[in-house]
């Protein structure tokens, strides 16, 4: 089985077992073969692990572990066991939308990384947004701090670990693993090292992907004092790879850290006074970093909370979006009806 391997799928299962059949599936429903599936529970207390088990026992593809202490360590163990060329990582409520065999087809050519392409849905299955060839058809053959630059720099992407293929080989050669002590920017932390060091990239111009957006209970919502510190411990590791850097290339590695820091920001305004006192130290260092930027959207933030304070500051960073959304919804709204009066 294992030269018949070129796709290792690599899903964290915890508490799963309403959403992973659907994940699952995508998978079982591909017409390319050469592909095995690492289930990899998580200490769950609902019947997860039981369901990996009985879609073991379907396919001989499929291969369930057992971890403890959160989805780096089962990302992590994904990757050890691996048997595959090419590693991809889902989350247990996502799945696979496109053919296997066109991103085989793609990854010929030896590539360390390859960007897919991907549909974020809502729960009840519905495109909200999509990130096609026509934004990032500038990832063909290119070397990865140029596709850092591009992806991070100009389009501001989420600096997620599933929206990349990697060589196996890459990532042992680089020694390139999450972080078992961060659960906020561990896919930062693991995204950003291997892009950057990256010889090759490509892209798959067709969606590949469903990625399902959490609603009331997601990761935002969710924020407390103590991610606040992890982001802290996540941007250190960050600046400490940049360090060996140019001064310039320094500068570009971390961006995406900044824009962290700017969502902490905003998710800082929505916490209680306890949460921010708890850890008001932390957001100021985080305003800090982002006052070394020269990206205006950074270094202007982090100097209204030096003079206005953190507080008043990140409350306003609140309004901001929130009236930024509203207006873009109306604007939606607007051109849809134009054009349905039209037709």
């Amino acid at each position: 089985m294992q030269d018949q391997v070129f796709f290792s799928i690599v899903v964290p299962v915890h508490n799963a077992a309403y959403t992973l059949e659907y994940c699952v599936s995508s998978v079982l429903n591909q017409q390319y073969a050469q592909w095995e599936l690492l289930l990899v529970e998580n200490g769950s207390a609902d019947d997860s692990l039981a369901l990996c088990r009985i879609f073991e026992a379907k396919d001989s593809r499929i291969r369930v572990f057992t971890t403890q202490t959160g989805p780096s360590e089962a990302r992590n163990c994904g990757i050890d066991q691996a048997r595959g060329s090419y590693l991809l990582f889902l989350d247990s409520d996502d799945a696979l939308c496109g053919e296997l065999a066109a991103l085989a087809e793609k990854l010929k050519g030896n590539c360390d990384l390859c960007y897919l392409t991907h549909n974020n849905v809502s729960q009840n299955g519905q495109i909200v947004s999509s990130f096609y060839a026509a934004q990032v058809d500038r990832l063909t053959h290119v070397s990865g701090r140029a596709a850092y630059q591009y992806l991070y720099g100009e389009l501001h992407i989420a600096t997620s670990s599933w929206v990349f293929a990697y060589h196996k080989a890459f990532l042992d050669e680089q020694k390139i693993r999450f972080a078992q002590d961060l659960y906020i920017g561990e896919d930062m932390h693991f995204a950003t090292r291997a892009l950057w060091l990256a010889q090759c990239v490509e892209m798959l111009p067709e969606p590949m992907l469903r990625f399902t957006l959490n609603d009331g209970g997601s990761l935002t919502t969710s924020m407390n004092a103590d991610s606040c510190k992890n982001l802290k411990k996540a941007m250190l590791r960050g600046i400490r790879f940049a360090s060996d850097l140019e001064e310039h290339d320094s500068a570009v590695f971390l961006e995406p850290y900044q824009n962290s820091g700017l969502w902490m920001l905003y998710v800082y305004g929505g916490m209680s006074k306890c949460e921010q006192d708890c850890c008001k130290e932390e957001m100021r260092w985080i305003c800090g970093i982002m006052q070394h930027s020269t990206k205006v959207r950074f270094w202007l933030p982090a100097v209204i909370a030096e003079v206005f304070g953190v507080r008043l500051t990140a409350k306003m960073a609140r309004l901001m979006k929130s009236l930024i959304y509203t207006v873009s919804a109306r604007r939606k709204r607007f051109l849809d009806l134009v054009q349905s009066s039209e037709s």
